[in-house]
């Protein structure tokens, strides 16, 4: 046999040429070389002559044998190993298909890979895996990705063995949009009429949903609408109340899809109202334990303080008296 050498290997379905040549002392030798039998340990009867091709060689390793018979009945053979390599195997095994995942959450691929020579551990190591929508991904036998993009996904993992063969699998995934997540500040203090500046928060989102839409419901029937172009803080704006109260300040972000809000209370200080008026009352020690105030139990010279407050931070005027003799003010 002088082709191919021995322990060639071919790729399955690919053309794999065998030749070989006779000599004998009494027979022509270009004759005895046409009637050269060729066959497959594994497949069987091959083809005669002194050339023959096929394609239809079975994956696995094969010993070839090429025989020849002359005039008298004295034959002779030769024979080589060939290995004939067949397209890897792979399958995705996490996840399955048409599952649906929230956008930002990881995500995580898994495939296993089977091959006739290469070792099955190592080709599947070398996956390489891809988004139809985002592109490459990563490479392994598992890899975990977050920043799919929202929308249908077709997941192909594609591996290629030592002989260049090339097998792939594909997976349908869905993410979906998540809303943006509101943080709202704490409570903050204006005085009426006057311009106050008050922080916003901050949001997250994790599309790449550029640009949001902010609106800031004020309460009082302003709402004001802006675009932020990145997640993160919000910037400080600026607002005026034309009346006195408690006011929940609503701040609300959306994408194109969905919203998400939050909301923080504002206290508006108006002027003092003008009036008179009086408090009366008695500072004592309960020396009878009655819960009453008897002649005797008033403590003289105690400071009473009295407070007008809007609220616990907002405290627009402190009145202090003194007891008298009797514990009254």
């Amino acid at each position: 046999i002088t082709l191919p050498a021995d322990g060639t290997e071919f790729n399955e379905g690919v053309l794999a040429n065998f030749a070989a040549a006779a000599t004998d002392t009494f027979d022509d030798d270009t004759a005895l070389t046409a009637t050269i039998s060729w066959s497959s340990d594994v497949d069987g009867a091959l083809g005669t002559g002194g050339t023959i091709a096929t394609d239809a060689l079975t994956s696995g390793l094969h010993v070839i044998t090429a025989s020849v018979t002359d005039s008298l009945g004295v034959s002779d053979a030769d024979s080589i190993t060939v290995a004939i390599n067949a397209a890897p195997g792979v399958v995705i095994t996490e996840p399955g298909g048409g599952l649906v995942f929230d956008q930002g959450s990881a995500v995580t691929f898994t495939g296993a890979v089977t091959d006739a020579f290469d070792d099955d551990a190592a080709l599947t190591g070398t996956i390489s895996w891809s988004s139809d929508r985002d592109g490459a991904l990563g490479s392994g036998e598992s890899i975990s990705v977050s920043s799919l993009s929202q929308g249908s996904h077709v997941i192909t993992a594609e591996v290629t063995d030592s002989g260049g063969l090339i097998d792939r699998d594909t997976a349908d995934v869905t993410v979906s949009n998540v809303a943006p997540a509101v943080t709202a500040p704490g409570w903050q203090g204006a005085s009426l009429g006057s311009a106050t500046t008050f922080e916003l928060g901050s949001f997250s989102d994790p599309g790449a949903d550029s640009p949001w839409t902010v609106s800031d419901d004020w309460e009082d029937g302003t709402i004001d609408t802006f675009s932020q172009d990145t997640a993160g803080p919000l910037p400080d704006k600026a607002h005026t109340y034309s009346s006195a109260g408690t006011f929940t300040v609503n701040v609300s972000v959306a994408d194109d899809d969905e919203s998400g809000s939050a909301s923080f209370t504002v206290g508006v200080l108006g002027p003092p109202l003008p009036g008179t008026g009086s408090v009366e009352g008695a500072v004592y020690e309960d020396a009878n334990g009655n819960g009453e105030y008897d002649e005797g139990e008033g403590m003289a010279g105690a400071t009473v303080t009295l407070s007008d407050a809007v609220s616990a931070t907002a405290v627009s005027d402190d009145w202090h008296e003194t007891t008298g003799a009797d514990g009254g003010y």
